[in-house]
């Protein structure tokens, strides 16, 4: 049976699909594939017809690149770390978009997460300090893979919430001076568009956060030994050790204090209770002596690690305090999580924790932690 259109049924159809045309040109226009087609000439700084993760980096760090443009870098930024793409070229990027899952391998959902880093922009508070004082509650990380200085800053922040304020000086040009504890001192803008779209979160308390990531993504980019790293949120957002933060904080040398000849397989009750008892010592004498600890475990099973529902690992943890009466320590956790065990909360369930914060009986905790990273009095030389 033959079916024939009429005049005004086919202008109709015709009028739809004109439409449908519009509609999906201005997507293309203002969404992401739009705003990487109107800037991949800029961004490609070296002029290869192919942008490097490098080149990604330095537009994210750009204080020239702002609101939908950021947006767009910051979503490529966030889809070639999280699938491994070490460069990108304009066609690659056209054939990505829109998302289509069954694609092999499948691409980053870029769309999605332009419109996620739009709306933080949209949304984040540009001063450096919204509240009297940084509310370690309000802390959370981002999309960094930066939680080793993260754990160190929250436990700054609860250690000495003023002093956070202290460190960072705005300047008459607008740029920040970030002073250390080891006396380095950094001048830099202030965070970009881009690098607070990838930054930590403050829940509105300001950019103090951000600013923290990238005067020390600075100094790591200055001491590094080769130019592998072109920007701060590069070089931070690779990982590192809470270890190296916290000396920079408070210009004292910090101490590894392990845990894992605590729980050795084959050790006696008695010579394990000794080493529980060293490690207790070491906690109360620093706390005592208002020095800051943090914290860190390995792989899951690493060194006879216990695995526990709730607890990260490969993981950087603050350590906000010691209980030497109830023999449990405090942590909090960079992502700043909430979390309800299924069950009695201990080993086989894991911890209450609330904006990251649980609290662990010591026992409990040398048996899936790492280590403790420890101040000392001893100054860093230099």
């Amino acid at each position: 049976m033959k079916f024939k259109l009429s005049a005004q049924a086919f202008i109709i159809c015709i009028s739809g699909a004109a439409l449908l045309w519009a509609a999906r040109g201005e997507t293309a226009k203002n969404g992401f594939i739009g705003q990487v087609r109107a800037h991949y000439a800029a961004w490609d700084t070296n002029r290869d017809n192919t942008l490097s993760v490098n080149e990604v980096e330095l537009a994210l760090t750009n204080p020239g690149i702002k609101g939908e443009e950021a947006a767009a870098i910051a979503a490529l930024r966030r889809g070639m770390r999280a699938k491994g793409i070490k460069s990108a070229t304009l066609e690659e990027l056209n054939d990505s978009v829109p998302f289509d899952a069954k694609k092999k391998p499948a691409p980053p959902q870029y769309d999605s997460m332009y419109e996620v880093a739009l709306q933080k922009i949209n949304s984040v508070k540009r001063e450096l300090f919204v509240t009297e004082t940084p509310q370690l509650d309000g802390l959370g990380q981002g999309r960094l893979g930066d939680c080793f200085l993260l754990a160190a800053l929250g436990t700054y922040i609860n250690h000495d919430p003023e002093g956070l304020k202290k460190m960072m000086d705005v300047q008459p040009d607008g740029q920040v001076a970030v002073t250390f504890g080891t006396g380095k001192c950094v001048v830099l803008p202030t965070p970009t568009d881009g690098e607070v779209v990838i930054g930590a979160l403050t829940r509105n308390q300001g950019t103090w956060a951000n600013m923290f990531e990238k005067s020390v993504g600075q100094v790591f980019l200055e001491g590094q030994k080769t130019e592998r790293h072109v920007a701060p949120y590069g070089i931070i957002g690779v990982g590192g050790s809470p270890h190296t933060v916290l000396q920079l904080i408070t210009g004292h040398k910090v101490v590894r204090v392990g845990c894992e000849n605590i729980r050795k397989p084959g050790l006696d009750a008695a010579t394990r209770e000794a080493k529980l008892a060293e490690l207790r010592a070491i906690l109360i004498r620093n706390q005592e002596a208002g020095r800051m600890m943090v914290a860190g475990n390995g792989a899951i099973g690493e060194q006879n690690a216990v695995t526990v529902p709730g607890i990260y690992y490969l993981h950087s943890y603050g350590v906000l305090g010691y209980d030497p009466k109830a023999d449990t320590v405090t942590f909090w956790n960079p992502f700043g999580n909430g979390y309800k065990p299924k069950g009695e909360p201990g080993l086989k369930y894991g911890y209450v924790t609330k904006y990251g914060r649980f609290t662990v009986p010591l026992s409990e905790a040398v048996q899936w932690l790492g280590s403790f990273s420890v101040e000392s009095e001893q100054r860093l030389d230099g």
